[in-house]
């Protein structure tokens, strides 16, 4: 049954779009995997004309947030792609502080855009944890060549700041719960429209007048509905799983009808990107502790134990592991700081490459068939 859902008063995803309400020139920030960002004195231009937007981001990022519940396949959702560009919007006025040596602040705005992508996957469909972990990894990014610039007490406080983040990042088990209440209102309301469910075909790219779309079209209601409910509810259960068992735990096969087998394969496949983007951000805090501890003692610890509870509260988990912290260990003067990546061999800090055209690519996007080492520095 799907549960009522309270609406907080003030609501973040109010406040956030009230932002792009006011947001001047967006199409002007570069969009998502593009590297032409605008030059900085654009940026700084850019920055200082949208004050506004950014001051409303910052009083959202102190509101709840809740999505208002979507229970349509035909709902619009131009809300995700603003909060990307807001949060491009927050990496350009932390590259703007940035230029003008205020170290602290630019971490602070990467921060906020970490936030932003953390808050928005509270939503109701499994889009908006994509979209939130998309906002993230262009925070991470940008917030990399500033670690080694800040004081010991900004590099604490951002730590703490990326933990806090880091419990409020919502699960991939109640994310694909969401999905399911969505996916369930929007089936009663395709099969309560005349041809409805062909229609819907159509949209998935089968031609409505052929044969097998009429008989597809004949599918009932219940079986429809039971087969996507047993086939994701088998996804939430594994969903809960640590992430070695998860990926060797099957979800059963998908559902065999059409309308079923279109609206299911994507689930699971949120799973390893989840993984990656908490990996990742799992990784700054550490950096931003160990830059703290190396400013206090002029060299890096012996082991992550050292950090807590003085830099962070505690050493994180590696999230591609069943159990257990992030793996770290010295080298020379330098550290080497790594997840043991979605094959759960731990390989001493030997990153993934992948080839993209051919070439090794170490920096390209990892999935759970990838080998090797998830590590800082390297494959992010």
């Amino acid at each position: 049954m799907m549960p009522a859902v309270l609406m907080p008063s003030p609501n973040a995803f109010d406040t956030f779009n009230d932002a792009y309400a006011v947001y001047q020139d967006p199409e002007k920030i570069n969009q998502p995997n593009s590297h032409a960002e605008p030059g900085l004195p654009a940026a700084a231009s850019l920055v200082a004309r949208n004050r506004a937007a950014i001051a409303l981001v910052r009083k959202g990022l102190k509101q709840a947030y809740c999505e208002p519940p979507c229970r349509s396949f035909n709902t619009p959702f131009p809300f995700f792609g603003h909060d990307r560009a807001l949060a491009r919007l927050l990496v350009l006025d932390a590259r703007t502080r940035a230029a003008s040596s205020d170290w602290s602040g630019a971490m602070d705005s990467c921060l906020d855009a970490e936030q932003l992508g953390a808050a928005i996957q509270h939503g109701n469909t499994l889009i908006a944890l994509l979209v939130g972990i998309s906002c993230e990894e262009t925070a991470n990014r940008a917030a990399q060549p500033m670690i080694g610039r800040l004081r010991a007490s900004s590099a604490i406080a951002a730590a703490r700041r990326l933990d806090s983040i880091d419990r409020s990042q919502e699960s991939l088990s109640d994310a694909l719960q969401k999905e399911e209440w969505f996916v369930q209102a929007s089936l009663t309301e395709l099969f309560r429209q005349p041809d409805g469910a062909q229609a819907f075909l159509h949209d998935a790219g089968y031609h409505v007048a052929s044969p097998i779309s009429l008989l597809i079209a004949m599918e009932p209601f219940d079986t429809v509905w039971d087969s996507y409910t047993h086939y994701n509810n088998r996804c939430i259960a594994v969903a809960k799983l640590p992430y070695q068992t998860r990926v060797h735990t099957s979800t059963g096969p998908l559902p065999i009808d059409p309308i079923g087998s279109v609206i299911s394969p994507v689930f699971m496949g949120a799973g390893g990107k989840l993984a990656a983007a908490t990996c990742s951000n799992r990784f700054l805090e550490t950096q931003l502790a160990l830059r703290a501890y190396f400013v206090d003692h002029g060299r890096y610890p012996a082991s992550l134990a050292a950090l807590a509870p003085r830099y962070i509260p505690a050493v994180p988990n590696d999230p591609f592991a069943d159990a257990g912290p992030l793996r770290y260990r010295l080298a020379g003067a330098r550290y080497v700081l790594y997840s043991v990546g979605p094959d759960g061999i731990d390989d001493g800090g030997k990153p993934i490459t992948l080839t993209t055209n051919g070439r090794a690519d170490p920096h390209r996007l990892i999935d759970e068939s990838a080998r090797g080492d998830f590590v800082a520095g390297v494959n992010y």
